[in-house]
């Protein structure tokens, strides 16, 4: 899995083994941004309709991070 990794998250490729579609799943670790995690995940829902802002599928919760898949 390639990827790029910043300051609070890194970004993967990632790909649904049943579908085959591909996705950037976004890795954010929990202890250290919960709080701006939920606030992005809230604005992108925010955006949901809007063809200008990424659009976001789904997101997972682990006990060390939130995993947010986006459209790639």
């Amino acid at each position: 899995m390639s990827g790029h990794k910043g300051k609070f998250a890194a970004v993967r490729r990632a790909r649904h083994r049943a579908t085959g579609q591909v996705y950037a799943a976004k890795y954010v670790r929990r202890r250290r941004l919960e709080g701006e995690a939920r606030h992005e995940v809230a604005v992108l829902l925010l955006g949901l309709r809007d063809p200008h802002i990424v659009r976001l599928y789904k997101v997972y919760q682990t006990r060390t991070e939130y995993i947010i898949l986006l459209e790639l």
